[in-house]
């Protein structure tokens, strides 16, 4: 069981640094540059061909969060399988209880559950946004890499135009 928990603690650290990344590559996209910087990085982005090599990895990643996704809404239903079962034998004991009040074991249950519940609802929202947060990354530098095209289209043509004002005259 210990070994099955630093596994999985394991995992949703890497889940929790992996979003923190994101959140640090998501805040360096939308920072307000001048528009020649960030046209350079999406020209230099483009020449290394990042988006083919880093689609593999992004993937796997990708999958992974899914994976982590899939795993914690089971073991979400675990607990809440574990915490309707909890309510139906103290339902059954209703009249014992209000008489006597809650045991301790009964209140140390039921705060254990509560933290598990606590744990997988965190690690599900983390996966999910770290996932999120992947799309949009990959969105935001698809609109960066296109608005660095356009930029450059839009020069060629200016440059033609000029050119052929300059080739008209006498």
């Amino acid at each position: 069981h210990n070994n099955k928990h630093t596994m999985a603690s394991f995992v949703w650290t890497s889940v929790y640094a992996f979003l923190w990344a994101e959140i640090i590559v998501v805040a360096l996209l939308v920072l307000p540059v001048p528009r020649k910087y960030r046209s350079g990085v999406c020209r230099l982005f483009t020449a290394w061909n990042v988006k083919d090599r880093f689609q593999v990895p992004l993937s796997a990643i990708s999958l992974a969060l899914v994976f982590c996704m899939v795993d914690g809404y089971s073991e979400l239903q675990h607990v809440f399988e574990r915490k309707q079962l909890l309510l139906n034998e103290n339902h059954n004991e209703v009249h014992e209880i209000m008489s006597t009040g809650e045991s301790a074991e009964e209140m140390e249950e039921t705060i254990r559950n509560k933290e598990r519940e606590y744990r997988v609802e965190r690690n599900l929202y983390l996966a999910g946004f770290a996932l999120t947060l992947l799309f949009a990354i990959g969105r935001l530098t698809e609109l960066m890499q296109e608005t660095a095209e356009f930029e450059d289209e839009l020069k060629r043509r200016e440059e033609k135009r000029l050119e052929d004002i300059i080739s008209e005259r006498p």
